[in-house]
């Protein structure tokens, strides 16, 4: 069943503030611009070097045949400029869960965030990014928000190319056509997540300040990666929701007593000497049900594997409930450099693996001598491999001397060390320091 739901759409001056009064036309979905472009009751609210308007279909064939569409044209402004419609009334999620839009760029792989917003515009939205696949030809994007509040929502924002700036040239110009609020089953998703399956729908719920999509490996094209994009001012707890078709997984985690472990892939900047990465599971149905845990990333701008125990609950949330091996966790939420705010910093991410690390992983850190620390991260000890007679000593990350070593040693007990970031130094004919992490 498909509830019919119509639109006001109306100019307003900012992408937070709108008045009642400037309401033109009324009309119903899907938004398909076949009135023409004379028609007054098309008004988008533009804003930070967004201009949008109804033209001609430039590209009229089998996939689009529409006489007229939309057209979203960026110059200068910001990287998050766009345009607002304004709903007759709010969103019903009773029936319906994704929005649906026919796309044509003159290249593939563009972000474009869909984004809802309440009546406190900053305070209440929701908003999810895809890529388009294909260039030079009219395809459907589906952006799918899940299980939302109904009776909340009464804007939509649409953003091309978010995170850059535009040119005005063709490659800044979009184009978009029948705006639809459909329903759409969520598919299975099986674990490792790998961005790679054609046939697996990953879509990304992003919130409070980031945007996430999937690009190839800047080193391997055959390698799809995601990139979330944590963006200037976006508030320490943003992050993202991974999922098919939204944030919804297939089946439950299949967590147990032997296997409470998820890894993941990740490259963080090359300006970061190390990064919190949260990661939560959650049930779907009853977000007082979860658990969080933190891993750290140390090797900035190099891809390294880390890895997540849920059994060991995240200290930053004292009153959460340990892991229960009868809950259902069905939705993964992952918080970026959770200790600090976003400055349009990129975090790669691939292969999010549940249990045991998978072969092709190397989860040593090697730093390109002949020294290796592993575990790494850990919670009980670390082992230095190609050490001789050396002094070893550790620090904490504001430079105090924690431990010392004079002997030969392999293996150091890191059991009564504070969870958290610290480097040991190997004494050498010089100094070398490697980082790890005590879980």
């Amino acid at each position: 069943m498909k509830k019919i739901i119509y639109f006001y759409i109306v100019l307003f001056s900012s992408i937070y503030l709108y008045s009642q009064s400037n309401i033109s036309q009324q009309f119903s979905l899907p938004i398909d611009f076949e009135n023409g472009i004379n028609f007054e009751g098309y008004i988008f609210a533009d804003f930070d070097g967004a201009t949008t308007t109804v033209v001609e279909n430039p590209q009229v064939d089998l996939n689009n045949s529409s006489i007229y569409v939309g057209r979203q044209y960026r110059i200068d402004g910001q990287w998050f400029g766009g345009s607002t419609i304004l709903l007759s009334d709010t969103l019903d999620f009773a029936f319906n869960n994704t929005f649906r839009m026919k796309v044509l760029s003159n290249r593939n792989n563009v972000p474009i965030q869909l984004k809802l917003e309440g009546e406190n515009g900053q305070i209440d939205f929701v908003q999810v990014t895809r890529t388009n696949s294909l260039a030079n030809t009219w395809e459907n994007i589906d952006f799918y928000f899940g299980e939302q509040s109904s009776s909340k929502y009464i804007k939509i924002t649409l953003i091309f190319d978010i995170g850059s700036y535009g040119d005005g040239t063709d490659s800044s110009t979009f184009y978009f056509d029948d705006i639809e609020f459909i329903y759409t089953q969520p598919d299975i998703n099986d674990f490792p997540i790998t961005f790679d399956d054609q046939d697996i729908n990953y879509q990304f719920l992003d919130f409070q300040g980031t945007y996430t999509t999937i690009l190839p490996d800047e080193n391997n094209q055959f390698n799809n990666v995601a990139r979330t994009t944590k963006g200037n001012g976006a508030v320490n707890w943003a992050g993202t929701v991974i999922g098919t078709n939204g944030y919804l997984l297939g089946d439950s985690i299949p967590f147990s007593e032997n296997s409470t472990k998820m890894h993941m892939r990740i490259k963080i900047p090359s300006s970061f000497i190390a990064a919190k990465i949260k990661l939560k599971v959650e049930n779907s149905s009853n977000s007082n049900i979860y658990v969080e845990t933190d891993a750290y990333a140390i090797n900035g701008g190099q891809w390294e594997v880390i890895e997540f125990d849920f059994n060991n609950v995240s200290v930053d949330d004292e009153g959460q409930m340990p892991l229960n091996f009868s809950n259902n966790y069905n939705k993964i939420i992952i918080f970026f450099d959770f200790d600090n705010e976003g400055n349009e910093d990129y975090f790669y991410w691939d292969d999010l693996s549940f249990g045991e690390i998978p072969p092709d992983f190397n989860f040593n850190n090697k730093d390109g001598n002949n020294f290796t620390i592993y575990p790494n991260p850990s919670s009980d000890y670390i082992i230095i491999e190609g050490i001789l007679n050396n002094e070893l000593k550790v620090y904490s990350t504001n430079g105090n001397l924690i431990k010392e070593y004079n002997k030969k040693l392999n293996k150091i007990d890191i059991k009564d060390l504070k969870p958290g970031l610290y480097y040991l130094e190997i004494i050498e004919n010089g100094n070398i320091f490697k980082k790890f992490i005590k879980n």
